[in-house]
């Protein structure tokens, strides 16, 4: 039985109303559906969509159940096949397909097709029951084609083989099916008779790994979650479903199933997590520390009811009303379904004709933001869209829905949605990904402090996809951050990239690709996440700083590419938490996590713990496994590699939660038990619990100070000083990380912002989670450039307020609409502005060094300046170019008195920019420098570096060794480069075929056939030197 929230429900569903234009509103009364709004001084115009013909472009199709089954099937195989496999992996199609309610498909012509990547199915009805197809529509895992080699064209070959089951499933993302029912009749092209777990003939296959849910299903017989052979799968997330018989998992490495209904679960590998669940197996989780022979042990989580749920959005027609949009109400305590065979259950209905439709064509952040001011809701369809400016959701009761995989692209650094203090927002069904300008944060729900909230209507994110490298290079400091109460977050995959579009799965990217810190930042009190998928994250990669927040299901991969554990070290300690809970937090619950390492470039990389939580009584930690997935071994990474070993060790996690749980590595037997821990629950009052010792001073004396030193020990506890983390806070600031603890002194260093009478809360916190007494300090700062300084994240040109101001803000403001840009006035809206103080851009005392051109400044509401390089991604390794690169500059400046930006190149003096530098000193590192000079007050100082090597290695020599190899002598190369130095030396055998990567520890053996030697090299910025052949003499033999 579900309980729902306690207030006055009709039993239909609600219908949406037009709320108000916060500018326009007689406009607005003169609306009809298709009608173009024009726009005010201050919005881009905008066209309301048409409920009963809207214009979804030809990404979308739309079935009817007049039409034949053969061509149903025909246009569904034909995009499956165009969308499949490892070639599509990366694709920019996206494409969505819907079915009006009826009945499809017989027994004797059933539809069948695979479901292929960037695609959606579902149907429009209000009930998943209102669309009945016969057949299946499956996701069928991906085979190593090697059949042209002779090998895997056998089916034994296929089950038994790691190489021939290879991909499996694991790499089966992106894509979704939902609101509709299935009576099974498979493709029995995809199943054996010779195995009766694969031989089913009332099954649908869903074969898939993370993003690819499903979502309101109602399946007439069984479910199938693994691939025809087996293999792996990296799933996944079912919600609000129905499945009549057995759901076969055996080769999922986890899943999480919520709100749903099914007649029974066979198969877990490390992760089974069940809430509100009819039908799910009873709750049986190992612990390593009782038993370490998990191997034959049930590895189910089953919370029971799901405390508070909400499902996503979705797409409805009818022919009284066309198309709508239905919002699900949030429900408490559920379980099972809450659709009926001829209802959708509660919730409100929008009609699609208070929507602004996008396609990439027709897509402008201007007109978007113009809608979402006017209250207005978004639907982007299946497509690509650059985005200008944040989206800026500043109205209540907003739904922000994209179909068919909509994919978003920040173009300026800049977030991409943005949500005001608001509540009841829905955002769901969109990829999100950042491109090589660094974004701050992606998608930032409330602002810092937000306070409005509703738990009888959370603002909800359901299907949100971020994606950090991949399909392009991209870089952000903290994917997504939540500051509203309450908020809802399912199903969410925030995914920093492993491989990409120019780097294989076995190859991968390296640790300067795609940086980004944090996949999920929560600030917010009573925040609950349902299927969290965080992965790849260089920092620590969830971070919860709110009360009473809860996680039901996390999954999280280490990030691989760590080349020595100083690259991966948080303060003294082995790596960073895949989730941690900030050590003020009183009251959080974990439920079902598991944290896998893979170290690929290195042997020596370990994370001291997967999860990080304060040792207190109201902190919840439940059903928890760590697993060692992988090593890097020579022969995969290389001679330039040398952190690698044959057997391939590969680090591993040395703890489970805090100092709690064993060692998952690949030591010993490298059996399960060595591979793989499991807790089931993480006990508070064990081990140590006695908090470090803190102190703090003033580093400089007297009544003005530069820095703070914190002094810590735990004696009692018998912590390593260099292990324990100091952090402070200044006024309502985040906790903020101090520097390292010197191991010598047991101090650390905090440099406060500039101010009088500045207070200073200081904390330490040790490996076991104990946290000390609060140590406060209030003073003078006073330091040149205010390094100190603590700002919020920038959602890109410049920090206006929410819901305007004196000078602008996000819906107008005072003077917004005769000032400000698309949205917000001059001097407030997060589009900036360009009315600049009179006199700016220029030095009043040096004015023949010139003026910054225009569009370098703008206003905010701080000094600040930004200095980036061109190209963003150097050419080779560790920073190196080998060609000039382009430095530019800008800045923002306050509106209350003019500034100008200067720059620095190097050792030179300080000078007015007046445009982007081009720097081409060969072989030196050259610092460029930015900063904003306003009066008599400075921007702290951005700066980068510039590695520039144009000169190709040299001097290729080959030289014979008087070491012998099984007989033969060895052949030593060697090649030099004075400025960056020769990280890759590669030859070919008599000069024929491929070349190969020569590896320093193994030479080269002189053989009777070797007469000859191609070689080349490569130095760390990428120049390749010309290919030297040198022959091989008869005295080396």
């Amino acid at each position: 039985m579900s309980e729902h929230h306690r207030r006055t429900l009709p039993t239909a569903p609600r219908r949406g109303r037009l709320k108000p234009s916060l500018a326009g509103t007689a406009a607005l009364a003169l609306i009809a559906s298709g009608i173009t709004l024009a726009a005010t001084p201050a919005q881009a115009a905008y066209t309301l969509a048409d409920a009963t013909n809207p214009d979804f472009g030809s990404n979308v199709t739309i079935f009817d159940d007049s039409m034949p089954a053969p061509s149903i099937q025909s246009t569904l195989r034909a995009a499956a096949s165009s969308m499949a496999g490892d070639a599509n992996h990366w694709s920019t199609e996206r494409r969505a397909f819907f079915f009006k309610p009826g009945t499809y498909g017989t027994a004797a012509t059933p539809i069948q097709s695979e479901v292929g990547y960037y695609t959606t199915v579902a149907g429009l009805g209000a009930s998943p029951d209102s669309v009945t197809i016969n057949g299946s529509l499956s996701v069928e895992q991906e085979l190593h084609d090697t059949q042209d080699q002779g090998i895997c064209s056998a089916i034994g070959d296929r089950y038994d083989s790691d190489l021939c089951k290879s991909p499996g499933s694991l790499n089966n993302f992106w894509r979704g099916m939902s609101n509709l029912a299935i009576n099974p009749i498979p493709n029995q092209d995809f199943y054996d008779t010779g195995n009766a777990a694969q031989s089913a003939t009332n099954s649908v296959r869903w074969a898939v790994s993370q993003a690819a849910p499903l979502r309101r299903v109602h399946i007439k017989g069984q479910l199938s979650l693994i691939g025809q052979y087996y293999g792996f799968a990296s799933g996944g997330f079912m919600a609000s479903s129905k499945v009549d018989g057995e759901v076969y998992a055996a080769g999922q490495q986890q899943w999480y199933t919520r709100d749903s209904v099914i007649g029974s679960w066979n198969g877990s590998v490390w992760n089974m997590v069940f809430s509100g669940v009819t039908g799910a197996p009873a709750d049986s989780y190992p612990d390593s520390a009782q038993n370490a022979d998990t191997k034959d042990q049930s590895k189910y989580a089953n919370y029971g009811d799901t405390p508070v749920s909400r499902d996503a959005p979705f797409l409805t027609w009818d022919s009284a009303d066309g198309y709508q949009v239905f919002v699900p109400d949030a429900r408490t305590n559920a379980s099972g379904v809450q659709w009926t065979e001829t209802s959708a259950g509660k919730g409100t209905s929008i009609s699609l004709s208070d929507f602004v439709v996008f396609q990439p064509s027709n897509f402008t952040a201007s007109a978007a933001n113009s809608a979402l001011a006017a209250g207005k809701h978004i639907l982007f369809t299946p497509g690509q869209y650059s985005v200008t400016e944040p989206l800026k959701v500043t109205n209540a009761d907003t739904v922000v829905l994209g179909i068919g995989l909509a994919t978003l692209r920040p173009t300026n650094g800049n977030a991409v949605i943005a949500v005001g203090d608001v509540s009841n927002v829905s955002l769901s069904g969109l990829m999100i990904e950042p491109t090589e300008k660094k974004s701050d944060v992606l998608i930032q729900v409330g602002p810092r402090g937000a306070k409005t909230s509703d738990p009888k209507t959370p603002t909800t994110l359901s299907d949100i996809y971020i994606r950090i490298g991949g399909a392009q290079y991209g870089s952000v400091d903290t994917a997504i951050e939540i500051n509203s109460p309450h908020t809802q977050i399912d199903n969410i995959w925030s995914w920093r990239a492993d491989h990409g579009f120019d780097s294989g799965v076995k190859s991968g990217y390296r640790w300067n690709d795609n940086e980004a810190g944090t996949g999920l930042l929560v600030n917010a009190n009573n925040v609950t996440a349902l299927g969290l998928f965080v992965e790849h994250y260089q920092k620590n990669q969830t971070i919860w700083n709110g009360e009473n927040g809860r996680t039901i299901f996390y999954q999280n991969e280490l990030p691989y590419e760590p080349e020595t554990q100083d690259q991966w070290t948080d303060r003294g300690r082995e790596g960073y938490a895949a989730y941690k809970v900030d050590p003020s937090v009183k009251s959080h619950e974990l439920f079902g996590a598991g944290v896998y390492s893979y170290f690929r470039w290195s042997d020596t990389v370990w994370a001291h713990t997967g999860v990080s939580v304060p040792k207190r009584e109201g902190v919840s930690v439940k059903r928890v496994v760590t697993r060692w997935l992988n090593g890097c071994a020579s022969t995969d990474a290389g001679a330039a590699d040398p952190n690698c070993t044959a057997e391939g060790k590969g680090g591993g996690i040395r703890h489970i939660v805090n100092d709690q749980g064993g060692q998952a590595d690949s030591a010993g037997a490298a059996g399960d038990e060595e591979k793989t821990k499991w807790m089931r629950q993480y006990d508070s009052t064990a081990g140590d619990v006695s908090a470090p010792n803190l102190t703090v001073q003033v580093a400089t004396g007297g009544t003005i100070a530069t820095q703070l030193k914190a002094k810590v020990s735990d004696t009692a506890g018998g912590s390593e000083a260099s292990r324990i983390h100091v952090d402070y806070k200044v006024g309502n600031s985040l906790w903020l990380a101090a520097s390292a603890v010197d191991a010598a002194t047991g101090v650390a260093t905090i440099t406060p912002p500039n101010g009088t009478n500045v207070e200073v809360k200081v904390r330490a916190v040790d490996e076991a989670g104990n946290v000390s007494a609060l140590a406060t300090w209030t003073g003078n700062v006073d330091n040149e450039g205010d390094p100190g300084k603590i700002t919020d994240p920038d959602l890109g040109g410049g920090t206006g307020g929410n819901n305007g101001g004196n000078n602008g803000g996000n819906n107008g403001g005072n003077n917004g609409g005769n000032n400000g840009g698309n949205n917000g006035g001059n001097n407030g809206g997060n589009n900036g502005g360009t009315d600049l103080p009179s006199d700016s851009g220029t030095d009043p005392s040096n004015p023949n060094q010139g003026t910054n051109p225009s569009g370098t400044l703008t206003i905010g509401t701080k000094l600040s300046a930004t200095v980036r390089i061109t190209p963003t991604k150097p050419n080779g390794k560790r920073g190196w170019y080998k060609k000039a690169v382009t430095v530019a500059a800008r800045g923002t400046i306050l509106s209350s008195a003019p500034g100008f930006l200067q720059i620095k190149v190097g050792s030179a003096a300080w000078r007015t920019y007046t445009g982007p530098v081009k720097v081409k000193t060969n072989g030196k590192a050259v610092k460029v420098q930015a900063r904003v000079v306003s009066g008599s007050k400075t921007s702290p100082i951005d700066s980068v570096t510039a590695k520039i090597d144009t000169k190709k290695p040299a001097k290729i020599k080959a030289k014979a060794l008087k070491k012998r190899s099984k007989g033969a002598r060895l052949l030593k190369l060697t090649a030099k480069d004075a400025t960056s130095k020769v990280v890759k030396i590669q030859y070919k055998v008599n000069g024929k075929g491929k070349w190969k990567t020569y590896k320093s520890s193994k030479k080269i053996r002189i053989t009777a056939n070797l007469k000859k030697v191609k070689v080349r090299a490569y130095d760390k910025a990428g120049n390749r030197s010309k290919a030297k052949v040198k022959k091989i003499k008869a005295s080396w033999r």
